[in-house]
């Protein structure tokens, strides 16, 4: 039997209702319904009195009751034997989100020059998809991540009390542009400025990687006093772009502009943000507890790198 079968039945078992419990988990529920008859028939007696409102039989009460301790058994059982896992093996797994190539290449230079100072000490990229940068800390899915911030936001931008933030020596620049409809008014412009945003439908893909990104481009509206509409639509750019409305903008990094195709037919354009390097920083997070001595090592290098200006 699967864990994530038992952490089904247990969401039913709070909501004891196949649709509200099947939202909460984010699957249909058609396939709520299955994976509790498949356990049925695994555990051989009745968990569900299938009717106008569904019920636990006693059984079924016991049998929740008991998963649940089982599976927060499990979760911490899980959660120690991969610290022990990563503290042996000496590996930082860095959650990278999206950014441009001047800065990845930058980051990479930065990683092997630490490499060399501790040849012992794997640094491994991680890239989730699902998850944001702060939630792939707490599910120590990665031990550390960057996001771009301002010195005066930086400290709303993370929750103080559960993460460590230090500054990358990295530039943080961000060239950026729009596509849209040749029929949008800002498409008859040569480029895009701040105030031409304001109230303007802002797309990016509903996609955890371009959280780092949309935060950026807020904060650099909010110093401008700007507020565009952002929405969330597709898993990547491309998705997006093919989904333009003629009324919606798609932000994108510059560099980004040439790998991604412009779709057809729509007669689409692509304007620059004007005088866009973003006056961000690069700032490493990482969680306070986590006492792995490889985080330590990479941390002081990291001071010794912002001193030298390298």
């Amino acid at each position: 039997m699967r864990i994530e079968s038992l952490e089904h039945f247990v969401v039913f078992a709070e909501y004891r209702n196949y649709s509200r419990a099947a939202s909460h988990i984010g699957i249909s529920q058609p396939a709520l319904s299955s994976s509790i008859a498949q356990m049925e028939k695994e555990v051989g007696f009745s968990l569900v009195k299938h009717g106008q409102s569904p019920a636990l039989t006693p059984a079924g009460a016991k049998f929740a009751s008991e998963a649940e301790a089982l599976i927060k058994q499990y979760r911490k059982a899980l959660k120690e034997c991969e610290a022990l896992a990563r503290n042996a093996a000496e590996v930082l797994v860095l959650e990278r989100p999206i950014c441009t190539t001047a800065i990845r290449v930058e980051l990479d230079r930065l990683i092997a020059i630490f490499k060399q100072d501790e040849p012992s000490i794997t640094v491994r990229i991680h890239r989730s998809t699902q998850d944001t940068l702060e939630n792939s800390l707490k599910r120590h899915k990665a031990d550390m991540g960057f996001i771009y911030s301002r010195p005066e936001f930086i400290k709303e931008d993370i929750d103080n009390t559960l993460f460590g933030f230090t500054r990358l020596p990295l530039s943080a620049s961000m060239n950026v542009g729009f596509w849209m409809h040749s029929e949008h008014p800002l498409a008859k412009k040569d480029s895009i400025d701040s105030p031409d945003l304001q109230n303007q439908k802002v797309l990016l893909p509903a996609n955890a990687r371009y959280k780092v990104f949309e935060n950026s481009f807020k904060r650099c509206m909010q110093a401008a006093n700007i507020f565009p509409e952002i929405i969330h639509r597709g898993d990547n750019m491309r998705d997006v772009i093919s989904s333009l409305a003629s009324d919606e903008l798609v932000i994108m990094n510059a560099d980004q502009n040439d790998k991604t195709a412009q779709p057809t037919p729509a007669p689409l354009v692509f304007r620059p943000f004007n005088g866009s390097a973003w006056n961000t920083y690069c700032y490493l997070i990482y969680r306070l507890d986590n006492n792995k001595s490889a985080l330590e090592k990479f941390l002081d290098f990291l001071d010794t790198a912002n001193e030298r200006g390298r």
